[in-house]
């Protein structure tokens, strides 16, 4: 039975019962072979990973904006024809 599902932009949690286990799978919507799945004895433990999964993401997703404005700010300062392509990037977050 499906608990819960987050659909996030690039990736999909789900939580379900199945025989009395909680099973968390946790994938990227632009990579199949992503998926990973984990067995839990309890609900909270479950969306406990689940949170834990998503701040992560989050983190990460953080940090590559952070590494890019800094990119960007150096090819500045370089004159480096290199701009274009790191704003593309940015435009995507």
């Amino acid at each position: 039975m499906l608990i819960l599902k987050i659909e996030l932009q690039n990736s999909i949690h789900t939580i379900e019962k199945i025989n009395g286990a909680y099973l968390v799978e946790s994938k990227f919507t632009d990579d199949a072979s992503s998926g990973e799945i984990f067995e839990f004895d309890s609900l909270l433990e479950a969306q406990n990973h689940v949170n834990n999964e998503i701040k992560e993401y989050t983190r990460l997703m953080d940090d590559l904006h952070n590494t890019l404005l800094l990119a960007l700010n150096l090819s500045q300062k370089l004159n480096l024809d290199v701009s274009s392509d790191i704003n593309g990037l940015l435009d995507n977050f």
